[in-house]
């Protein structure tokens, strides 16, 4: 028995907004249900990220009254501690989030930069020369692009490779499509089967 009597209601936490696309919402009603996606420590964050390092959250009240959300997002807080930042977002939000944004774009693009990586030891580049040395430069080119390196810009012959190599390595429109509504459902569809 969930409720020990029919006057006391729960909150739900799940882990990520899939089910809320899939519909599979609690069938009680006296359950609220928020959404909470765990962002992880950040690229710049100096701790070790396996030990309880601080991190952010993104939380969404995915069904029941809007005074249940502080309280929802405190007990995420404590399940995620030590959590800096709990951002508030919609379901959708969420799902843009993760999959379309982390998963669709941010794992793909660390996979290939692995795939790369390995294309550099097979040339003849020693594995830990090429694993420093790309961990090393993404580390100052996220901070300049995500600009966490005040004045930080990149070199003229940085720049000149971004220009030259975008239009060979993207297809046209390629962002947009990861984007779109539709194939956001279609990926968080896909998770949930």
């Amino acid at each position: 028995m969930l409720f020990p009597s029919p006057s006391d209601a729960a909150i739900a936490l799940s882990l990520s907004p899939w089910a809320y696309f899939k519909r599979y919402k609690p069938r009680i009603l006296r359950i609220d249900n928020l959404s909470v996606g765990i962002v992880t420590p950040g690229c710049f964050n100096s701790q070790n990220p396996c030990v309880r390092a601080k991190q952010h959250i993104v939380c969404a009240l995915m069904q029941g009254p809007e005074a249940h959300y502080g309280l929802g997002e405190a007990v995420a807080r404590a399940i995620f501690a030590p959590v800096l930042r709990a951002h508030r977002c919609t379901v959708e939000a969420i799902a843009i989030l993760e999959p379309a944004l982390s998963e669709t774009i941010g794992a793909i693009f660390a996979m290939t930069l692995r795939a790369a990586t390995d294309m550099a030891v097979n040339k003849g580049v020693p594995a830990e020369a090429a694993r420093d040395f790309i961990l090393g430069h993404l580390n100052i080119e996220l901070a300049i692009a995500f600009d966490e390196f005040p004045g930080g810009k990149f070199s003229d012959g940085a720049l000149l490779a971004i220009e030259e190599a975008g239009p060979k390595i993207f297809q046209d429109k390629w962002m947009e499509r990861a984007f779109d509504e539709d194939e956001v459902l279609r990926s968080v569809r896909a998770i949930c089967e």
